[in-house]
């Protein structure tokens, strides 16, 4: 784990305390937080779960449940 991870993943766990959620919604939870930070995807851009999935290696439910979530704290 990278500096710049170990980083993110303190800001994650300070906006996202754990919520009994499994470790795929969090791993999805970070990884499309990791995909903002890098610019891979861009604020407003049209996000397509099937895509996100693959990319961070989650199931599609885990990623629409990140992407609600994330979308509850502001992202």
């Amino acid at each position: 784990m990278t500096s710049e991870d170990r980083v993110q993943h303190i800001i994650h766990e300070a906006r996202f305390p754990d919520r009994g959620l499994s470790k795929e919604v969090n791993r999805a939870i970070e990884g499309i937080e990791g995909l903002f930070a890098s610019g891979e995807i861009m604020p407003g851009q049209r996000l397509i779960e099937e895509d996100l999935a693959r990319r961070i290696g989650v199931g599609r439910g885990r990623v629409r449940e990140a992407l609600r979530i994330l979308a509850g704290g502001g992202i």
